[in-house]
């Protein structure tokens, strides 16, 4: 009588896929060549990071602005100032000094 056996290996294999959990994605990681620093932008723990001056980002730099670096658009577009690029996959933006 195979029917019982098979019937209870099938729900084994429910039970046992639903004690498994999703897998988290991989946090983004911030290439060198913009020169993310930082734990957030603009406060601790915040996806965006400031960027610092390299050969990637040195002509978007500016003394009256912070250069914020993001990883999403929509992150970038919370930080209510103007994208000026996207480079290897970090948004960037201009922030005027003092808004966020």
């Amino acid at each position: 009588m195979p029917y019982p056996t098979l019937a209870l290996t099938g729900a084994l294999v429910l039970m046992l896929g639903a004690c498994t959990t999703p897998s988290q994605p991989a946090p983004f990681v911030f290439p060198a060549s913009v020169g993310a620093f930082g734990d957030g932008y603009p406060v601790s723990g915040a996806p965006c990071r400031r960027l610092g001056e390299t050969a990637a980002t040195g002509n978007y730099l500016d003394h009256t602005a912070d250069l914020a670096g993001c990883p999403d658009r929509p992150s970038a577009m919370a930080l209510g100032g103007r994208i000026v690029d996207q480079i290897d996959g970090v948004w960037l933006v201009s922030v005027p000094n003092g808004k966020p």
